[in-house]
Protein backbone atom coordinates (compact mmCIF):
# COMPACT_ATOMS: atom_id res chain seq x y z
CA UNK A 1 0.00 0.00 0.00
CA UNK A 2 1.32 3.13 -1.01
CA UNK A 3 2.02 5.60 1.98
CA UNK A 4 -0.96 8.01 1.27
CA UNK A 5 -1.77 11.47 3.64
CA UNK A 6 -5.83 10.36 2.79
CA UNK A 7 -7.22 7.66 4.52
CA UNK A 8 -10.95 6.16 4.91
CA UNK A 9 -11.98 5.69 8.38
CA UNK A 10 -11.69 2.14 7.21
CA UNK A 11 -7.83 2.71 6.71
CA UNK A 12 -7.95 1.98 3.09
CA UNK A 13 -5.99 4.06 0.76
CA UNK A 14 -6.93 3.89 -2.70
CA UNK A 15 -3.94 6.49 -4.43
CA UNK A 16 -1.53 5.05 -6.02
CA UNK A 17 1.97 6.73 -5.91
CA UNK A 18 2.66 9.52 -7.62
CA UNK A 19 -1.56 10.86 -7.65
CA UNK A 20 -3.65 12.76 -6.44
CA UNK A 21 -5.21 12.17 -3.13
CA UNK A 22 -8.46 10.74 -2.38
CA UNK A 23 -11.42 12.78 -2.34
CA UNK A 24 -13.93 12.46 0.57
CA UNK A 25 -17.07 14.26 -0.44
CA UNK A 26 -19.60 13.15 2.43
CA UNK A 27 -17.18 14.39 4.84
CA UNK A 28 -17.77 18.33 6.16
CA UNK A 29 -15.12 20.33 4.22
CA UNK A 30 -12.02 20.38 4.83
CA UNK A 31 -10.37 24.26 5.42
CA UNK A 32 -7.07 25.52 5.18
CA UNK A 33 -4.97 27.63 7.04
CA UNK A 34 -5.37 31.75 6.12
CA UNK A 35 -3.66 34.12 4.21
CA UNK A 36 -0.78 35.72 5.36
CA UNK A 37 -1.07 39.38 3.86
CA UNK A 38 2.57 40.58 4.60
CA UNK A 39 3.84 38.13 2.51
CA UNK A 40 2.85 39.94 -0.21
CA UNK A 41 4.49 43.01 -2.21
CA UNK A 42 2.88 45.74 -3.38
CA UNK A 43 3.09 45.43 -7.03
CA UNK A 44 2.38 47.85 -10.14
CA UNK A 45 2.74 48.18 -14.38
CA UNK A 46 5.92 49.96 -15.01
CA UNK A 47 4.56 53.39 -15.65
CA UNK A 48 5.15 53.52 -11.47
CA UNK A 49 8.64 54.30 -12.07
CA UNK A 50 8.76 56.84 -14.34
CA UNK A 51 5.84 58.69 -12.01
CA UNK A 52 7.99 58.08 -9.02
CA UNK A 53 5.24 56.17 -7.26
CA UNK A 54 2.38 58.19 -8.67
CA UNK A 55 0.44 57.64 -11.94
CA UNK A 56 -2.61 59.25 -13.36
CA UNK A 57 -6.09 58.44 -12.57
CA UNK A 58 -6.74 54.59 -14.92
CA UNK A 59 -7.64 50.89 -14.63
CA UNK A 60 -4.71 48.85 -14.82
CA UNK A 61 -5.24 45.03 -15.18
CA UNK A 62 -3.76 42.15 -13.69
CA UNK A 63 -3.62 38.49 -13.55
CA UNK A 64 -2.21 35.80 -12.01
CA UNK A 65 -2.64 31.91 -12.71
CA UNK A 66 -2.21 30.40 -9.42
CA UNK A 67 1.32 28.32 -9.75
CA UNK A 68 1.83 24.43 -8.44
CA UNK A 69 -2.04 23.31 -8.61
CA UNK A 70 -1.06 19.57 -9.76
CA UNK A 71 -4.41 18.10 -8.13
CA UNK A 72 -7.70 19.26 -8.53
CA UNK A 73 -9.09 21.67 -5.84
CA UNK A 74 -12.18 23.83 -5.10
CA UNK A 75 -11.32 26.61 -2.72
CA UNK A 76 -9.97 29.89 -2.57
CA UNK A 77 -9.18 32.07 0.23
CA UNK A 78 -7.08 35.64 -0.49
CA UNK A 79 -6.72 38.55 1.79
CA UNK A 80 -6.37 41.57 -0.87
CA UNK A 81 -6.01 45.38 -1.29
CA UNK A 82 -5.62 47.78 -3.29
CA UNK A 83 -4.67 51.72 -3.25
CA UNK A 84 -6.95 53.33 -4.52
CA UNK A 85 -9.38 50.84 -5.45
CA UNK A 86 -10.00 47.11 -6.90
CA UNK A 87 -12.41 44.73 -7.97
CA UNK A 88 -11.40 40.67 -7.85
CA UNK A 89 -12.11 37.85 -9.93
CA UNK A 90 -11.38 34.19 -9.81
CA UNK A 91 -11.87 32.05 -12.66
CA UNK A 92 -14.08 34.28 -14.60
CA UNK A 93 -16.57 35.50 -12.22
CA UNK A 94 -16.75 38.54 -10.04
CA UNK A 95 -15.80 38.12 -6.16
CA UNK A 96 -15.92 41.69 -4.96
CA UNK A 97 -14.41 45.05 -4.67
CA UNK A 98 -12.83 47.69 -2.35
CA UNK A 99 -11.91 51.35 -2.16
CA UNK A 100 -9.87 51.80 0.51
CA UNK A 101 -6.67 50.20 1.22
CA UNK A 102 -6.21 50.45 4.93
CA UNK A 103 -8.98 48.43 4.99
CA UNK A 104 -8.03 44.93 3.24
CA UNK A 105 -10.95 42.33 2.64
CA UNK A 106 -10.59 38.33 2.92
CA UNK A 107 -12.70 36.34 1.04
CA UNK A 108 -13.21 32.50 0.51
CA UNK A 109 -14.64 30.99 -2.84
CA UNK A 110 -16.32 27.62 -3.45
CA UNK A 111 -15.82 26.58 -7.10
CA UNK A 112 -16.05 23.49 -9.02
CA UNK A 113 -12.76 21.25 -8.75
CA UNK A 114 -10.62 22.56 -11.18
CA UNK A 115 -6.59 22.38 -11.94
CA UNK A 116 -6.08 25.78 -13.51
CA UNK A 117 -6.96 28.90 -10.75
CA UNK A 118 -6.41 32.71 -12.23
CA UNK A 119 -6.64 35.26 -9.93
CA UNK A 120 -7.68 38.67 -11.74
CA UNK A 121 -7.87 42.18 -10.31
CA UNK A 122 -8.86 45.36 -11.99
CA UNK A 123 -7.59 47.77 -9.78
CA UNK A 124 -7.84 51.88 -10.04
CA UNK A 125 -5.36 54.80 -9.34
CA UNK A 126 -8.06 57.49 -8.43
CA UNK A 127 -8.40 60.33 -10.76
CA UNK A 128 -8.74 63.26 -8.12
CA UNK A 129 -6.48 62.39 -5.57
CA UNK A 130 -2.99 60.91 -7.83
CA UNK A 131 -1.16 59.85 -4.63
CA UNK A 132 0.60 56.33 -4.10
CA UNK A 133 -0.77 53.54 -5.84
CA UNK A 134 -0.43 49.88 -5.52
CA UNK A 135 -1.86 45.92 -5.45
CA UNK A 136 -1.34 43.34 -3.08
CA UNK A 137 -2.74 40.00 -2.08
CA UNK A 138 -1.92 36.82 -0.30
CA UNK A 139 -4.01 33.78 -0.94
CA UNK A 140 -3.76 30.06 -0.61
CA UNK A 141 -6.23 27.44 -2.87
CA UNK A 142 -6.77 23.99 -1.65
CA UNK A 143 -9.48 20.87 -1.84
CA UNK A 144 -12.12 20.73 0.51
CA UNK A 145 -12.81 17.20 0.00
CA UNK A 146 -9.61 16.06 0.86
CA UNK A 147 -8.54 14.34 4.15
CA UNK A 148 -5.88 16.96 5.26
CA UNK A 149 -6.12 19.37 2.50
CA UNK A 150 -2.75 20.25 0.28
CA UNK A 151 -2.51 23.97 0.88
CA UNK A 152 -1.22 25.98 -2.03
CA UNK A 153 -0.41 29.84 -1.66
CA UNK A 154 0.12 32.56 -3.51
CA UNK A 155 1.35 35.87 -3.36
CA UNK A 156 1.52 39.63 -5.35
CA UNK A 157 5.02 39.67 -6.41
CA UNK A 158 6.88 40.30 -9.98
CA UNK A 159 5.29 37.43 -12.16
CA UNK A 160 1.60 38.49 -12.13
CA UNK A 161 1.00 39.88 -15.78
CA UNK A 162 -0.41 43.09 -16.12
CA UNK A 163 -0.76 45.57 -19.01
CA UNK A 164 0.89 48.90 -19.29
CA UNK A 165 -2.05 51.47 -20.83
CA UNK A 166 -5.47 52.18 -21.04
CA UNK A 167 -7.00 49.85 -24.48
CA UNK A 168 -6.52 46.56 -22.57
CA UNK A 169 -8.88 43.51 -23.36
CA UNK A 170 -11.40 42.81 -21.07
CA UNK A 171 -11.79 39.95 -21.16
CA UNK A 172 -8.51 39.27 -19.15
CA UNK A 173 -10.36 38.27 -16.14
CA UNK A 174 -11.52 35.06 -18.14
CA UNK A 175 -9.47 31.55 -17.42
CA UNK A 176 -8.35 30.93 -20.84
CA UNK A 177 -7.37 34.69 -21.80
CA UNK A 178 -3.98 34.68 -23.42
CA UNK A 179 -1.83 37.06 -20.94
CA UNK A 180 1.58 35.99 -22.96
CA UNK A 181 2.35 39.50 -24.59
CA UNK A 182 1.53 40.93 -21.27
CA UNK A 183 4.46 42.55 -19.05
CA UNK A 184 5.42 41.35 -15.34
CA UNK A 185 4.14 43.54 -12.98
CA UNK A 186 7.01 45.66 -10.97
CA UNK A 187 7.66 45.00 -7.11
CA UNK A 188 7.17 48.51 -5.19
CA UNK A 189 8.51 46.89 -2.57
CA UNK A 190 6.91 44.75 0.56
CA UNK A 191 4.33 44.64 3.11
CA UNK A 192 6.06 47.49 5.08
CA UNK A 193 6.96 49.18 2.32
CA UNK A 194 6.68 53.53 3.02
CA UNK A 195 3.48 55.08 1.73
CA UNK A 196 1.23 51.66 3.80
CA UNK A 197 3.50 50.37 6.39
CA UNK A 198 1.78 50.69 9.49
CA UNK A 199 -1.64 51.70 7.64
CA UNK A 200 -3.35 48.12 6.72
CA UNK A 201 -5.44 46.96 9.30
CA UNK A 202 -6.17 43.12 9.54
CA UNK A 203 -8.27 41.68 6.63
CA UNK A 204 -11.83 41.37 7.58
CA UNK A 205 -14.12 38.49 6.36
CA UNK A 206 -16.14 39.65 3.41
CA UNK A 207 -19.41 38.30 0.98
CA UNK A 208 -18.90 39.16 -2.03
CA UNK A 209 -20.98 42.52 -3.63
CA UNK A 210 -20.28 44.40 -6.73
CA UNK A 211 -17.71 45.27 -8.88
CA UNK A 212 -16.38 49.14 -9.13
CA UNK A 213 -19.20 51.60 -10.88
CA UNK A 214 -19.45 55.28 -11.70
CA UNK A 215 -15.80 55.88 -10.39
CA UNK A 216 -15.38 59.39 -9.67
CA UNK A 217 -18.09 61.21 -11.63
CA UNK A 218 -17.19 63.83 -13.90
CA UNK A 219 -13.33 63.44 -13.00
CA UNK A 220 -10.73 63.78 -15.73
CA UNK A 221 -10.07 61.10 -17.06
CA UNK A 222 -13.03 58.89 -16.50
CA UNK A 223 -12.12 55.30 -15.31
CA UNK A 224 -14.48 53.08 -16.79
CA UNK A 225 -16.89 50.66 -14.92
CA UNK A 226 -15.15 47.28 -13.60
CA UNK A 227 -15.58 44.45 -16.66
CA UNK A 228 -19.16 42.60 -15.89
CA UNK A 229 -19.37 39.02 -14.66
CA UNK A 230 -21.23 36.36 -12.75
CA UNK A 231 -21.44 36.42 -9.47
CA UNK A 232 -18.65 33.72 -7.38
CA UNK A 233 -19.87 31.99 -4.78
CA UNK A 234 -18.50 33.52 -1.95
CA UNK A 235 -18.81 31.48 1.77
CA UNK A 236 -18.41 33.45 5.54
CA UNK A 237 -18.14 31.76 8.53
CA UNK A 238 -20.88 31.92 10.87
CA UNK A 239 -18.98 34.26 12.91
CA UNK A 240 -18.96 37.07 9.91
CA UNK A 241 -22.28 36.50 8.97
CA UNK A 242 -23.65 37.85 12.44
CA UNK A 243 -21.18 40.52 12.16
CA UNK A 244 -22.30 41.40 8.55
CA UNK A 245 -26.10 41.00 10.49
CA UNK A 246 -25.09 43.69 13.10
CA UNK A 247 -23.49 46.44 11.06
CA UNK A 248 -26.92 46.29 8.48
CA UNK A 249 -28.95 46.84 11.37
CA UNK A 250 -27.21 50.05 12.48
CA UNK A 251 -28.52 53.43 10.92
CA UNK A 252 -26.79 54.24 7.95
CA UNK A 253 -24.40 57.36 8.97
CA UNK A 254 -22.57 55.17 11.32
CA UNK A 255 -22.22 51.70 9.21
CA UNK A 256 -18.92 50.17 7.45
CA UNK A 257 -19.99 50.56 4.25
CA UNK A 258 -17.72 47.79 2.22
CA UNK A 259 -19.84 47.31 -0.62
CA UNK A 260 -21.16 50.39 -2.64
CA UNK A 261 -20.89 50.11 -6.35
CA UNK A 262 -20.79 54.50 -6.58
CA UNK A 263 -17.56 55.74 -5.70
CA UNK A 264 -17.80 59.44 -5.30
CA UNK A 265 -16.19 60.80 -2.50
CA UNK A 266 -12.80 58.70 -1.34
CA UNK A 267 -11.03 60.96 1.43
CA UNK A 268 -6.88 59.79 0.23
CA UNK A 269 -4.11 62.28 0.73
CA UNK A 270 -3.59 64.73 -1.29
CA UNK A 271 0.73 64.60 -1.46
CA UNK A 272 2.19 61.98 -3.25
CA UNK A 273 4.95 59.91 -2.03
CA UNK A 274 8.20 59.00 -3.76
CA UNK A 275 8.96 55.50 -4.23
CA UNK A 276 12.56 56.35 -4.83
CA UNK A 277 13.61 56.59 -1.67
CA UNK A 278 11.65 53.42 -0.50
CA UNK A 279 14.00 50.82 0.49
CA UNK A 280 12.64 47.41 -1.74
CA UNK A 281 11.87 49.79 -4.80
CA UNK A 282 12.94 48.08 -7.32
Amino acid sequence: MPDCPNKDDKHHCDCPDGSCPPLFPDQPPATASPPDLTKGFWIWTKEVVAGGGVVPGCARPFRKVVPGVDCPVNRLTIDITCDNMYTLYVNGKLVGSGIEFTTPQRYTVKFEDTNKVVVAVYAVQDPVSLAQVGLICSGVVWNSQEKSPKETPFITDGTWKTFEGDNFDRNFIKEDFNDQSWKDAVVEGPYLTGPWAGKVAPPTETDQNPGLKNIRPGAIPKVPDAPDAKPADVITSNAAKLASANNAAKPASVQNAAKPTLIQNIAKPASAQSFKSTPGFR
